[in-house]
């Protein structure tokens, strides 16, 4: 099939081509099917939002990156998932009420949130409307221990402290079904609002969660229920991250390999991974195997090294072996177990000396995450 590009909207199809007044912060629509485009158009109007047409995958690398949203068609799904396009925010899969099992198959794939037309027809409008006024997103980062017991969740809780007392507008996610609840990490259990249970089978663009969502010291949390025992579905997890990259300035994952669906979500969601691997053989053996497992869904990976736990293998020999870019060195605390106990988070439980070993790690691995607009 030849490429076909158009920049019509619906009221304009029969006409001459009308170009959008910003190419680059186009939305995007990528299907062949003639229904599905017929009422993306009709969303785009409502929008008030000159879309880019394109009926064929080929043509999409160009565009994808640079698109204020991509909406791909179910008839192009298979297609465009063997393009291995670069991973990026705010891509949206249409489908009908009739392709419903399609379109769970490839949300995943895609890492994209499902809109079934026409029930979504208004949603989609204001979607793609904030996509085209939204600017720059926020970072998405995952923080998932190489083995057990390293202390992943502390650590990705000592980020996202310290990231919100330099002024970020930051949201600390639990992706652990079985962690008990990363709200009793940060002082949270007793703060009213939504965990999980409220949004385990969300969907699609949630719009801003802040004022719903358990707050410490500046920084919010979305956490497991100990009362509900009810897993986000990883479509909830992906609509979770995407959403909230577009109202927060960074997204902290706390991965676990307790959900191998979970886990592929939140892989396919971040920008970015950090991967925490004790400085001890037994524990950088166990980070090669989750490498060799799960570094293929893995965007930007690299490795923080706990130190001081008696193994005493180099950071930069552990970063080696696995291959990947050493993003920091985190040091044991002695201060950080009492101050968490009493319901402190582990950034300011700990003293000065590990919060900037954190602080640095998170530094190192944002630096080269680019932002998509």
């Amino acid at each position: 099939m030849a490429t076909h590009i158009s920049t019509r909207p619906a009221s304009a199809r029969q006409g001459s081509p009308v170009r959008p007044s910003s190419e680059a912060a186009a939305p995007l629509i990528i299907t062949a099917d003639e229904e599905l485009l017929d009422r993306a158009l009709a969303s785009a109007a409502a929008a008030g939002v000159e879309p880019l047409v394109l009926h064929d995958v080929l043509a999409a690398r160009r565009h994808w990156s640079e698109a204020s949203v991509v909406l791909v068609g179910v008839d192009c799904a298979r297609s465009l998932a063997g393009q291995a396009l670069p991973a990026r925010s705010r891509v949206l899969l249409l489908g009908a009420d009739h392709d419903q099992e399609e379109l769970c198959r490839w949300s995943m794939t895609l890492a994209a949130a499902v809109v079934v037309l026409p029930t979504q027809l208004t949603w989609l409008a204001a979607a793609m409307a904030e996509g085209v006024s939204a600017g720059a997103t926020g970072v998405a980062i995952g923080v998932l221990g190489g083995s057990g017991g390293v202390g992943a969740s502390t650590t990705a809780a000592g980020m996202a402290w310290r990231a919100a007392q330099d002024g970020r507008r930051v949201l600390l996610v639990d992706a652990d079904p079985y962690g008990g609840g990363i709200d009793l990490l940060v002082g949270a259990e007793d703060v009213p609002g939504w965990r999980w249970p409220r949004l385990a089978t969300a969907t699609g663009h949630l719009g801003d969660l802040s004022q719903q969502l358990p707050r410490v010291d500046q920084l919010e949390v979305l956490a497991m229920s100990r009362e509900v025992v009810e897993v986000p579905s990883p479509e909830a997890l992906s609509a979770v991250i995407r959403t909230c990259r577009q109202s927060h300035d960074l997204v902290v994952i706390d991965l676990s390999r307790s959900s191998e669906a979970l886990l592929y979500e939140g892989l396919r969601a971040v920008d970015v991974t950090a991967v925490l691997v004790a400085d001890d053989v037994r524990s950088v053996a166990a980070g090669q195997r989750l490498i060799a497992e799960w570094g293929g869904a893995m965007s930007g990976p690299g490795v923080v090294v706990r130190s001081g736990l008696g193994g005493g293998v180099p950071a930069e020999v552990v970063a080696s072996t696995l291959e990947l870019d050493l993003f920091g060195v985190l040091g044991h605390d002695r201060h950080m177990r009492a101050g968490v106990l009493q319901g402190e988070p582990p950034g300011r439980a700990a003293g000065r000396r590990w919060s900037r070993q954190c602080d640095t790690a998170l530094t190192t691995a944002l630096a080269g995450v680019r932002h998509d607009s």
